[in-house]
């Protein structure tokens, strides 16, 4: 893994990881990791997609990782969506003059609304990976309105509160420790807690940006601005509280059919948030692969034969 900075479209400095350890490279993942983590949580995972032929590029976002200071980690000036959704399409237009490769897009949790959102910005990207994602209209259109006083008054500041909220949420029994919401996998659980780099408060301001834009994604007119030759692959586990245990995330799938778009629904049983570290992880990380594959032969292909 190589790790560098680039100056993104408004000249502000991103801290990123390329995994470019791949002798016959078929193609390029954009990742885009989640809220509280950074890029470098997935190596893992980058590592087996190399094996596979694809190169991995992947930034930490504004406020997150180290693009920030330890200061200033979890908050960051203006519209923090907005911002990191034009970092994405100023990076994809990066990758695809560095490479002669298909350039695919894969987002987990936050960064899955960002790829929900990059997918109604009329790019050319044939395949998105949608992972611990769902339909968020309703919950982040009431939690907008509950944060606008806040944010009013208060845009930086960083409640503790909504982390110790966060290890606690929503218990299963015959588990036990904090963010059992996360993974089924309690030594995974304890990495991300002794990880200085992630679980960090993030600051009313990013909640409120995150929750404003990300609840704009389901009305017709932003439905309209999808790309019918951009294929969806959604990958969730069944009790992750992120997707409604499923039901969230089978609502995004119509959604996207309901507009034509090709799509791919994989629901994990007993899989938590974070299902590519979960009990599934391996699977789930060889389904996203085998997804991404379909789409190396694109253009002989049509795209209705390819989303079987």
């Amino acid at each position: 893994m190589r790790e560098f900075k680039l100056k993104s479209f408004d000249n502000t400095e991103i801290y990123c990881r390329l995994w470019d350890d791949v002798q016959n490279p078929k193609g390029v993942i954009q990742l885009v990791h989640g809220m509280s983590e950074y890029a470098g949580r997935y190596d893992e995972f980058a590592r087996y997609l190399n094996t596979r032929g694809y190169i991995v590029f992947g930034d930490d976002h504004r406020a997150h990782g180290l693009t920030e200071t330890d200061q200033n980690r979890g908050k960051h000036p203006g519209n923090i969506f907005k911002k990191t959704l034009n970092d994405e399409l100023f990076f994809r237009e990066w990758l695809k003059s560095q490479y002669y490769l298909p350039v695919f897009l894969m987002g987990h949790s936050y960064g899955s609304f960002l790829s929900q959102a990059f997918a109604q910005e009329g790019t050319d990207v044939k395949a998105i990976a949608l992972i611990g994602s769902g339909h968020m209209r309703d919950l982040f259109n009431f939690g907008k309105i509950a944060v606008a006083p806040i944010f009013l008054v208060a845009r930086n500041w960083r409640p503790r509160i909504v982390n110790r909220v966060s290890d606690n949420f929503q218990k299963f029994k015959g588990d036990e420790g904090k963010l059992q919401w996360a993974n089924s996998v309690r030594a995974r659980r304890e990495e991300v807690l002794a990880d200085p780099l992630a679980h960090q408060n993030m600051s009313v301001g990013f909640d409120f940006y995150m929750m404003k834009e990300t609840s704009k994604l389901y009305g017709k007119k932003a439905q309209a601005k999808l790309n019918p030759a951009t294929a969806i692959g959604i990958f969730s586990g069944d009790a992750d509280s992120v997707g409604q245990m499923g039901k969230g995330v089978k609502k995004l799938d119509k959604m996207y059919r309901q507009n034509g778009i090709k799509t791919e629904l994989h629901l994990y049983p007993g899989a938590r948030h974070e299902v590519f570290y979960d009990w599934c992880g391996e699977q789930m990380q060889k389904d996203v692969a085998d997804f991404f594959d379909k789409f190396i032969i694109y253009e002989q292909t049509s795209i209705d034969d390819l989303c079987k």
